[in-house]
């Protein structure tokens, strides 16, 4: 047995349930009096008129590796690095 002060489950959202991401765990765990947070959109995406050549051969591809740096008001940059996904109609990024 283990015993903690706080456990995070991260089990997925509802956002693809064809995938198995339906959030059917929250009545199960509400039942329980466990304590379930809202969702809150995690994703972003912009759209992108790719070229038919283009979005044929690489949508569903992923990026690894990417860095975006976003100024700040004082002039210093926050930079967050992770994957995006290329779609037929943008990129897509959680």
């Amino acid at each position: 047995m283990v015993e903690a002060d706080a456990v995070v489950l991260a089990l997925g959202g509802a956002s693809w349930p064809r995938l198995g991401s339906d959030a059917a765990w929250i009545p199960y765990l509400e039942a329980r009096n466990v304590g379930v947070s809202p969702f809150a959109p995690s994703n972003c995406s912009f759209d992108i008129d790719w070229s038919k050549h283009f979005s044929s051969r690489f949508a569903g591809e992923p990026l690894k590796a990417v860095a975006v740096g976003l100024p700040r008001g004082d002039g210093d940059i926050d930079w967050r690095a992770g994957e995006c996904l290329l779609t037929s109609t943008g990129i897509e990024a959680a």
